[in-house]
């Protein structure tokens, strides 16, 4: 489980070496035994205890220093230049690094005629599954691909889109790490995947630059028109960037989009991570699933939701925030007069989620299914002293289970925050949650308004 210290800027500091055989990540100051000692080089970034999504930028000033062609660049230097003067240019070799100049520049990939080529005419035919094996490298997408359009004549069963590798995305600056990226190049708030009847789709080893795009990835069905999405998957996935990342939902509300699966996916610079508002939506799962969001980790509607060794961290709010943070949030539909219109069962387990803001688990739908929570740890890191913020704030009508969860907490300097379960609900069945010392107090109950 990822632990941070605290949602912080970035501190800007001394450090008396470059040790060029230092891991990056590493503290660059004091005396190492044996190792040369480089002049002062002031004004290395760090980016201390916190997870590397929620810091922003992916490469550090540590790993700039240290790269061998930065110490060399050092040294050269110190031969011709004074301390002081080595000072002054040290900043500038930080914010001047740049990707290797051999990076090929993205190449502009038609999807949908990629797809039509290499899988053939959409619809239920014979042997009609395929491969489309994307290669590496940096592609843009300038409109939405296709994967059926919720009709029996344009299913795309049994597709397998496959990359090289998937991999995170640098920010300063900004730029692809992984071995195959599909960057959004439509328009503004656009869908970059839509599927609607594709059965046994599988997107693998790649990343979408989303940013700009209104969903990353959309799963739908239409029942009536013989066009359901039966075992979708994601696997070593990351989007970053968009307004939502995946989105499951059908053109009613008992549409099947069932048995999705994502494993090892990160959403990561979201403004909400996961979104869920189909009733057909059971027996899904997702596993080591991180979200690095601005307003909501996961929000479900309708349907179901196992989540089993996920991640749920706050970024800073943003222009489109939807108020007040929330890691889960277990809601209903727009119809608030069907009751079916709300989420189902709900296990979240040995999962980890670190806040400096908001809530960590809202039920407000007032549903009649049970939440079990197993395992869990909750890091509270709002900064006023004495805060309070929410674990759980409940108003289902069905018993909620904590077994083995951990309240923590972590700021810099310690807050001593306060930590309140709250459920209005028949039942609230607790064994073995633990509050760790540096969290003032545990309150069970709802008489307070948290702040």
């Amino acid at each position: 489980m990822v632990k941070s210290s605290g949602l912080r800027e970035p501190e800007f500091h001394g450090a008396d070496f470059v040790h060029d055989s230092a891991p990056s990540g590493h503290a660059a100051s004091g005396t190492v035994p044996g190792r040369l000692r480089e002049p002062a080089i002031r004004g290395r970034i760090s980016f201390p205890s916190v997870h590397p999504n929620l810091a922003g930028p992916s490469i550090t000033g540590d790993e700039i220093l240290y790269h061998p062609q930065m110490v060399k660049a050092m040294r050269a230097l110190r031969r011709c230049m004074s301390p002081l003067g080595l000072q002054g240019i040290a900043l500038a070799g930080i914010l001047l690094a740049l990707p290797s100049s051999s990076s090929a520049a993205p190449r502009k990939l038609d999807l949908n005629a990629r797809i039509e080529k290499e899988c053939g005419p959409p619809g239920y035919r014979v042997d009609s599954g395929c491969r489309v094996e994307l290669g590496g490298g940096t592609f843009t997408i300038s409109e939405t691909v296709r994967l059926g359009s919720c009709t029996a004549t344009t299913v795309r069963n049994s597709v397998i889109l496959e990359g090289r590798s998937a991999g995170m995305l640098a920010s300063v600056p900004r730029f692809p790490t992984a071995g195959t990226t599909l960057q959004w190049k439509g328009p503004e708030g656009g869908t970059m995947f839509e599927v609607c009847g594709a059965s046994f789709l599988s997107f693998r080893d790649l990343t979408l630059d989303a940013a700009g795009a209104g969903i990353g990835i959309r799963m739908s069905a239409d029942n009536a028109a013989s066009a359901i999405s039966h075992f979708v998957e994601l696997r070593n996935v990351v989007i970053n960037g968009a307004a939502v990342g995946v989105y499951v939902t059908g053109r009613n509300y008992a549409d099947q989009v069932d048995f999705v699966t994502l494993e090892r996916v990160s959403l990561s610079n979201v403004g909400t991570g996961y979104l869920q508002d189909s009733q057909q939506s059971v027996v899904g799962r997702l596993e080591t699933v991180e979200v690095t969001a601005r307003s909501r980790g996961f929000v479900i509607r309708n349907g179901s939701l196992s989540c089993e060794s996920c991640y749920v961290g706050a970024l800073p709010p943003g222009k489109a925030s939807l108020g007040d943070f929330i890691a889960f949030h277990l809601t209903r539909g727009s119809e608030p007069a069907k009751p079916w219109e709300a989420h189902h069962q709900i296990q979240i387990e040995d999962s980890h989620m670190e806040l400096d803001r908001g809530t960590f688990i809202v039920e407000d739908a007032g549903a009649h299914f049970p939440i079990t929570l197993i395992g869990n740890s909750y890091s509270l890191q709002c900064s006023t002293p004495g805060c309070e913020m929410r674990v759980v704030d409940s108003n289902s009508r069905a018993p909620i289970v904590m077994i083995g969860d951990v309240i923590q907490a972590s700021s810099n300097p310690p807050a001593r925050p306060k930590a309140r379960i709250c459920h209005r609900g028949p039942d609230l069945i607790h064994l073995g949650v633990h509050k760790k010392p540096e969290v003032s107090e545990l309150i069970w109950g709802c008489a307070q308004t948290a702040q």
